[in-house]
């Protein structure tokens, strides 16, 4: 039962577009419309951004952004540059930070916007908001930032500096689900096998002796985190990290 003050006043439309960002890469992104009727309502709304490397189209983002949208916001969740339909190629958090400053302005100049644009999201969805946010977009308005990380030196990536080994399980999981695995049977195949806990055993791991060389983009987001481990203009640049790193 909703709470007094909470009450869903709208059905819900729902659109799929690609937003394009400043180097000409599209964003696959569903937008979840206030509607009456099916019909998306006339209007300015306040609007909502969560973006994700983990599928936008799950059950998850999904009632999420109805929930919102039943409420009186616009909301778009959209898969990060290179994770299922958006366009790009991804490498771990490099991109971050100017695609998320493009999307919240672009959904500024959107006609069903009235220009307040927020963002919310857990985890690797935390991560992205502080990232564009330090680009300081003009119309965001509110975050809600949670279990995200700042300094990936400090903690998350290293503690310390100590380089915090989950990261290789996150680059085994996400290399797994990425397009480049899912268009060949043999890399899906080869990433079912997987066992990250005997994968742990076999540190410290060497470039093209895994099964991360089958998806490089990931490999060499994985080595770049592993190797460098001066806390210099990597770690210090305010949107991390260094999109060089990643050519």
């Amino acid at each position: 039962m909703d709470s007094e003050g909470s009450k869903a006043e709208y059905d819900i439309s729902v659109d799929k577009v690609m937003v394009p960002v400043r180097d000409g890469v599209g964003l696959a992104t569903d937008i979840y419309r206030p509607a009456v009727d099916g019909k998306p309502v006339t209007g300015k709304f306040p609007a909502i951004l969560l973006r994700t490397p983990y599928d936008r189209r799950s059950q998850r983002f999904v009632l999420e952004a109805e929930y919102f949208a039943r409420r009186g916001y616009v909301v778009a969740v959209q898969d990060c540059r290179g994770r299922f339909e958006s366009e790009g190629e991804f490498y771990l958090l490099a991109n971050e930070g100017p695609d998320g400053y493009d999307t919240v302005e672009w959904m500024a100049r959107q006609p069903w916007s009235n220009g307040s644009v927020g963002t919310m999201g857990t985890s690797y969805m935390a991560w992205v908001q502080t990232a564009l946010a330090v680009l300081d977009p003009p119309h965001l308005k509110t975050m809600i930032v949670n279990q995200g990380a700042t300094n990936a030196y400090a903690s998350s990536m290293r503690h310390g500096g100590a380089f915090e080994m989950r990261w290789m399980g996150w680059a085994f999981s996400g290399a797994a689900s990425s397009k480049e695995a899912m268009a060949d049977p043999l890399v899906v195949a080869a990433f079912s096998r997987v066992d990250i806990k005997e994968w742990l055993t076999r540190t410290p791991i060497k470039r093209g002796c895994s099964p991360l060389r089958l998806v490089p983009s990931y490999e060499q987001s994985f080595f770049v985190l592993l190797t460098h481990g001066d806390y210099d203009g990597f770690w210090r640049r305010p949107c991390f990290p260094f999109n060089e790193y990643f050519d």
